[in-house]
């Protein structure tokens, strides 16, 4: 599995992180799909409210 940041955008206690996801299965590379974080900020730091995959 290869995970690539897209980006990341902040703003204040909540965050928006996209990535770019390509796996390996029997040696054979598979399609990249973006998968999207959404991350708020509590008093322990940084947690993932929502993850969202698109094919």
């Amino acid at each position: 599995m290869s995970l690539a940041t897209d980006s990341i955008q902040i703003d204040g206690a909540q965050a928006t992180a996209r990535v770019s996801r390509q796996d390996v299965i029997d040696g054979r590379q598979q399609p990249r799909f973006q998968q999207t974080f959404t991350l708020v900020k509590g008093p322990s730091g940084w947690t993932i409210r929502e993850w969202v995959i698109r094919r």
